[in-house]
């Protein structure tokens, strides 16, 4: 909110006391919300209590009116010589029933008036948060343009975070781009464990098909057609890496002159040393696993070189982001105590 569009307010206008009744809200409204929570958990309990108590009910009448109707029960009961004892115990039992209903009934009224009522309270506190924070925008405001002492401390403070915004909007870029070549290296390392597993099944399917065993031949099949997938999308993965590692290597040289602790260089050589196509169907087995080798033995140092820079730059884009917090504190609490 800029400075026209703040309300006119009359001369001496008492920011600290309007602030202190929108925090009131605050807490009111909070306390709002924690007490509809609490009224639905009971009309949700409460409306299954009034549908156990109508069927108690139901059942208790019913015996009564079986008792009070020409039935062989009733006729069963008269020879005894208990038919009043017995209707009078089971109209007691109804009058009962009926009122454990009513009351169940009453009480879940009772829930419904204090839900409806505790909702429009809610909704006449309205957005009280979002208003807190324009009244001390207002206030800052206002002591921006009345006190020379504010203004200066305002706006090195201001100035402060801007320079950090600056880094951190710079380490982001390198952040993401990090964690981009991290995660793609990852899936490599776990696409090179599926391809070794296949090399190996298919040596030895390769090796019991020529003793005639045509399900293996038949194995041996599947084997290489998923064998040729997954090393097709090893092959995409490289080249992707490949790019991704180049774009980190040069967000890095632009983060090269940020103060950081937790990075331990931003020397970082894009790029693969193993780029180069598969060619599927005209490279031999023996080729096949010297590659994935090959492959192998450069991915484990790449990732030991690429874990803790992408692992360092989150630590410093998150401790950049705490400075703004903080900084965002100190405002606050210099235009509170004004």
């Amino acid at each position: 909110m800029n400075n026209a569009n703040f309300p006119t307010r009359p001369e001496g206008f008492d920011y600290d006391a309007a602030l202190a009744e929108i925090q009131e809200n605050i807490r009111r409204k909070a306390k709002v919300q924690k007490l509809i929570t609490y009224f639905k958990e009971e009309e949700s309990r409460l409306s299954y209590a009034v549908e156990d108590r109508k069927k108690d009910y139901d059942t208790e009448q019913e015996d009564v009116e079986n008792l009070q109707s020409a039935t062989l029960t009733l006729l069963f009961y008269t020879l005894l010589g208990v038919k009043e004892e017995k209707l009078g115990k089971e109209e007691a039992e109804a009058l009962a029933a009926k009122a454990a209903y009513e009351t169940a009934v009453g009480e879940l009224e009772h829930v419904h008036s204090r839900l409806s009522e505790l909702r429009a309270e809610l909704r006449s506190l309205g957005n009280c948060e979002r208003y807190y924070e324009e009244m001390l925008a207002e206030k800052k405001a206002h002591l921006l343009k009345t006190s020379a002492e504010v203004n200066a401390k305002v706006a090195a403070l201001e100035e402060e975070k801007a320079a950090i915004i600056r880094d951190s909007k710079e380490l982001k870029e390198a952040m993401e781009s990090g964690q981009y070549a991290l995660q793609v290296a990852t899936s490599i390392m776990d696409t090179l464990k599926r391809a070794n597993y296949l090399s190996t099944m298919d040596t030895h399917a390769s090796n019991s098909s020529r003793h005639g065993a045509l399900v293996y031949a038949a194995r041996d099949n599947e084997i290489d057609y998923e064998k040729h997938n997954t090393l097709v999308r090893l092959d995409n993965s490289i080249q992707t890496l490949d790019k991704y590692l180049r774009d980190f290597a040069a967000e890095l040289d632009d983060v090269s002159a940020v103060p950081m602790e937790h990075v331990p260089t931003t020397r970082f050589e894009g790029g693969l040393l193993f780029i180069d196509r598969w060619v599927d169907d005209l490279i031999s087995e023996i080729v096949v696993d010297v590659k994935l080798h090959s492959i192998e033995k450069q991915m484990k140092p790449l990732l030991e070189k690429l874990t803790p820079l992408v692992e360092g730059l989150q630590a410093e884009y998150a401790a950049r982001e705490a400075a703004c917090a903080e900084i965002d504190k100190k405002i606050r609490a210099l235009v509170l105590e004004k």
